[in-house]
Protein backbone atom coordinates (compact mmCIF):
# COMPACT_ATOMS: atom_id res chain seq x y z
CA UNK A 1 0.00 0.00 0.00
CA UNK A 2 1.48 3.29 -1.11
CA UNK A 3 0.53 6.37 0.87
CA UNK A 4 -0.17 9.64 -0.87
CA UNK A 5 1.96 12.59 0.18
CA UNK A 6 -0.99 14.03 2.13
CA UNK A 7 -1.67 10.72 3.88
CA UNK A 8 1.98 10.31 4.79
CA UNK A 9 2.13 13.90 6.03
CA UNK A 10 -0.87 13.25 8.26
CA UNK A 11 0.59 10.00 9.64
CA UNK A 12 3.99 11.59 10.26
CA UNK A 13 2.37 14.60 11.93
CA UNK A 14 0.46 12.29 14.29
CA UNK A 15 3.58 10.26 15.07
CA UNK A 16 5.68 13.38 15.66
CA UNK A 17 3.00 15.14 17.69
CA UNK A 18 2.95 18.14 15.35
CA UNK A 19 -0.46 19.65 14.68
CA UNK A 20 0.53 21.89 11.77
CA UNK A 21 3.95 20.83 10.46
CA UNK A 22 5.93 23.16 8.27
CA UNK A 23 7.05 22.03 4.83
CA UNK A 24 10.62 21.70 6.11
CA UNK A 25 9.52 19.46 8.99
CA UNK A 26 7.49 17.35 6.60
CA UNK A 27 10.40 16.99 4.18
CA UNK A 28 12.75 15.96 6.99
CA UNK A 29 10.23 13.41 8.22
CA UNK A 30 9.74 12.04 4.70
CA UNK A 31 13.51 11.66 4.25
CA UNK A 32 13.80 9.88 7.58
CA UNK A 33 10.88 7.61 6.67
CA UNK A 34 12.44 6.66 3.33
CA UNK A 35 15.86 6.15 4.91
CA UNK A 36 14.39 3.83 7.55
CA UNK A 37 12.31 1.98 4.96
CA UNK A 38 15.37 1.49 2.75
CA UNK A 39 17.45 0.27 5.69
CA UNK A 40 14.77 -2.22 6.70
CA UNK A 41 14.37 -3.56 3.16
CA UNK A 42 18.10 -4.23 2.86
CA UNK A 43 17.95 -6.44 5.94
CA UNK A 44 15.10 -8.72 4.81
CA UNK A 45 16.55 -12.19 4.35
CA UNK A 46 13.84 -13.69 2.12
CA UNK A 47 14.66 -12.76 -1.50
CA UNK A 48 11.05 -12.71 -2.69
CA UNK A 49 9.91 -10.54 0.21
CA UNK A 50 12.87 -8.20 -0.25
CA UNK A 51 12.03 -7.78 -3.95
CA UNK A 52 8.38 -7.07 -3.10
CA UNK A 53 9.41 -4.48 -0.53
CA UNK A 54 11.95 -2.91 -2.90
CA UNK A 55 9.14 -2.39 -5.44
CA UNK A 56 6.92 -0.91 -2.74
CA UNK A 57 9.77 1.36 -1.62
CA UNK A 58 10.25 2.65 -5.18
CA UNK A 59 6.51 3.31 -5.54
CA UNK A 60 6.47 5.19 -2.22
CA UNK A 61 9.56 7.20 -3.13
CA UNK A 62 8.02 8.19 -6.47
CA UNK A 63 4.81 9.23 -4.70
CA UNK A 64 6.78 11.59 -2.46
CA UNK A 65 8.72 13.25 -5.25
Amino acid sequence: MVLSRDDLKEKLSEAMGIHDPSDAETEIAEEQFLHGFSYAVRHVEDDEERERLEELFEEQREELQ
